[in-house]
């Protein structure tokens, strides 16, 4: 990273942050974290129109008991 790199995050919500926004090919890839009891890495794809196309979840599975 240059000195003149700025690093920023995106806070989503309380358990996922957006750390990296790819623009490529007239869309945008966004990589992150999310914390469910575990961390879990997240990619999500978006059109240039900025919907949602998909999401892919990495890391352990989560259970609500």
């Amino acid at each position: 990273m240059s000195e003149n790199s700025v690093r920023k995050s995106i806070i989503l919500d309380g358990e996922t942050v957006i750390t990296s926004i790819l623009p490529l090919d007239g869309s945008f890839y966004l990589t992150g974290s999310r914390k469910n009891n575990n961390y879990q890495i997240i990619v999500i794809k978006m059109s240039g129109a900025l919907e949602i196309e998909w999401e892919k979840v990495y890391g352990p599975e989560t259970s609500d008991t």
